[in-house]
């Protein structure tokens, strides 16, 4: 039965592009940009609700933004929803329901057209970077002939994605292939808070805990701010250069050795230069900072600070 109650826009392969609002370009996505499909359920549906797993990326704090792709076959162009957020449970289906979000979308375009809109979920508070399932669930008594965009094409993996036509508050737990056997993903995405953003003066280390900035001086007074490279596949390591790209002037790196019998953080580097510079790291999840300085003319020796942050069982800050 749950089954029949679930329908699709179908052939929407020729479908035109997505016409995007803001489609969370910076976040975890999952699908290939082109939606074959759309889903929703039959008015007879007790109710109509889809929920799609998210894997936080590696130092997440918070989940930030829900992007939801919408379109429509019927004259009603507005849908009044709810944004789940469940726990991936052990048997990596959706568990407990940890947040909701009562939302609207209006202007939902007629098919072929579809439109991603975005929501600013942080006020849920959901942190950390535990699996989640999240997606909307509406009535489809009330906002009928609405769809949720859906990924039928590419060649990458099936999103573990469920579905629940029976009641509001159920947890979603028919797999969306069961009854769409092209599913692959669907027009969702999110955008996760890293407490360490990395650009041209930072890095960002050890799954985007600590942030690292270096600032220089000269005997001349002149001064400015150390140039970040990030060492691909090495996210515990990073590269600074003060003058020129080709000048690199210190190596540093910030370990996880929070095993017995160390329970710390370590900061060790190396720098191959004689101009003054204040290396400041901070873990973004303690709060804590700690300032390395070389002063001008000296040459600075290697630093291997096996004590630095004794902040292992750090519980996260407030932002």
């Amino acid at each position: 039965m749950k089954a029949l109650a679930a329908i699709a826009l179908l052939a929407l392969a020729s479908a035109g592009a997505v016409r995007s609002q803001d489609d969370c370009a910076d976040g975890t996505i999952y699908d290939d940009g082109g939606f074959e499909n759309a889903y929703g359920a039959k008015p007879s549906a007790s109710w109509s609700e889809y929920v799609m797993r998210f894997d936080p990326p590696p130092g997440t704090r918070r989940l930030e933004r829900v992007c939801v792709c919408w379109t429509r076959s019927g004259a009603d162009s507005s849908v009044a929803f709810d944004l789940n957020v469940y726990l991936a449970g052990v048997d990596g289906k959706p568990g407990t329901r940890i947040g909701s979000q009562s939302v609207f979308a209006f202007g939902v375009p007629m098919h072929p057209q579809r439109r991603f809109y975005s929501y600013d979920v942080s006020e849920l508070g959901i942190e950390g970077e535990d699996p989640v399932f999240l997606g909307p669930s509406w009535s489809p008594h009330e906002d009928t002939q609405i769809y949720l965009c859906a990924d039928q094409g590419g060649q990458g993996p099936v999103r573990s994605g469920y579905a629940n036509f029976v009641a509001d508050g159920v947890v979603p737990a028919q797999p969306i292939s069961d009854v769409f056997a092209a599913y692959r993903a669907l027009g969702l995405r999110a955008e996760f808070a890293a407490p360490c953003q990395p650009d041209a003066d930072t890095l960002c280390l050890n799954d985007n805990r600590f942030k690292v900035e270096i600032g220089w001086a000269m005997a001349s007074g002149a001064t400015g701010t150390a140039k970040a490279v990030p060492l691909k596949g090495r996210e515990d390591s990073g590269l600074f250069w003060f003058f020129e790209p080709e000048n690199v002037e210190m190596l540093i790196k910030v370990l996880d050795r929070c095993g017995t019998p160390f329970d710390s953080f370590w900061v060790f580097y190396a720098a191959t230069t004689n101009v003054g510079f204040e290396l400041t790291v901070t873990d973004t999840v303690s709060g804590e900072v700690e300032i390395y300085r070389n002063p001008v003319g000296m040459t600075a020796l290697p630093v291997q600070d096996t004590q630095a942050f004794k902040t292992c069982d750090a519980e996260p800050v407030t932002p």
